[in-house]
């Protein structure tokens, strides 16, 4: 978002990995606000220096959850949806009024022939600091990747996923199906069992 010229009005952490501090990389006492989960890395929580509200998800069955929750704090429980981006869906729906639509765009669960993720995300980083002159900056190909297979997506155009992508697909369509307040307003990506509409109409 920051090379693309965008400051978000807050950011979601879930990854409890050290390496997630790279997509911060730009926002370090930026005063962003975050929402972390109980299990973020305490680093990617404290990078940009805003304030910080946190959630805990019932990611699994254990004594040591059982006794966080039985000591009542304010800290919101979720369910675990497994993605960041589907976390992110479900905070946008719990802390905005009941009347307001929530808009997405970018969760593709897919790719095609360029890069697998936007401009300035760490693979996309992480791709252009292996350049050289012999080696150009260049999506590797997917063919012949294990897992990785073609399909239509909702544009009817072939693309690139995964089973754990497309999984994160379906986990969404099941999770907010049933939500009146959901629109997808992505130009490509996997097809989802929301409503989707045109920039345009979300405008309105």
């Amino acid at each position: 978002m920051q090379d693309a010229g965008i400051r978000p009005d807050a950011v979601v952490v879930v990854e409890s990995q050290f390496w997630i501090e790279r997509a911060f990389i730009g926002l370090r006492n930026s005063g962003i606000p975050v929402f972390a989960d109980m299990t973020s890395f305490p680093g990617a929580v404290a990078v940009t220096g805003g304030p910080v509200c946190f959630f805990c998800t019932e990611y699994t069955k254990a004594s040591f959850l059982d006794r966080f929750i039985d000591l009542e704090t304010s800290v919101p429980l979720i369910p675990p949806l497994g993605s960041v981006g589907l976390t992110a869906l479900y905070l946008a729906l719990r802390i905005t009024q009941d009347s307001l639509p929530v808009f997405f765009t970018g969760l593709d669960f897919s790719w095609g022939k360029a890069f697998t993720h936007s401009k300035g995300a760490p693979a996309s980083r992480e791709i252009l600091y292996g350049a050289g002159r012999l080696e150009p900056a260049a999506m590797p190909s997917q063919l012949g990747v294990p897992g990785v297979f073609i399909t239509d997506g909702k544009t009817g155009n072939p693309v690139f996923t995964n089973p754990a992508l497309s999984d994160y697909a379906r986990l969404l369509s099941v999770a907010f199906s049933n939500s009146n307040r959901i629109f997808d307003i992505r130009r490509e990506g996997l097809q989802l069992e929301v409503p989707a509409i045109t920039e345009e109409e979300a405008e309105k």
